[in-house]
């Protein structure tokens, strides 16, 4: 029972240390919007170093595990949600990942995307890069 005990502790001790870590991470929250509507993205990996900051998450942790934390949008074909990662990032690049594990790079103008034009739900990963660091958000959509 102790031994359970401890390794329960252990777990919660290092779970609360990520959470401190991240909150110290400037554009840890990146959001989507669609219709005006924000939605708070799932963090994936970071790396950021800066003068008083520096952390790493890097995981063995799938992009499909990260999406089911997120609450599924249902989105009609062809729509465009904006991409919100804080300010000026030097480089946003996305990546869908289609039901049948394959993976495409998706054009972002002015920091939005369009979704599909064909119904079927979607993952996608955001990368997001400044000077000090990068970091990756998640979220899924089902396209009607």
């Amino acid at each position: 029972m102790k031994k359970i005990s401890s390794i329960i502790l252990a777990s919660l001790v290092l779970v609360g240390c990520n959470q401190a870590i991240v909150s110290n991470v400037p554009h840890a929250e990146g959001k989507v919007i669609l219709e005006d509507n924000e939605y708070r993205m799932e963090l994936g990996e970071y790396e950021w170093d800066e003068e008083k900051v520096e952390a790493k998450r890097v995981d063995e942790v799938s992009v499909e595990e990260i999406a089911e934390k997120f609450d599924t949008l249902d989105v009609m074909k062809d729509s465009t949600v904006k991409i919100d990662v804080g300010e000026n990032p030097s480089t946003i690049s996305v990546n869908q990942w289609n039901v049948d594990k394959s993976v495409e790079n998706v054009e972002v103008t002015n920091s939005e995307i369009t979704l599909p034009s064909t119904a079927g739900y979607y993952i996608y990963e955001i990368i997001a890069e400044w000077d000090q660091g990068r970091i990756t958000y998640v979220f899924d959509v089902n396209v009607l």
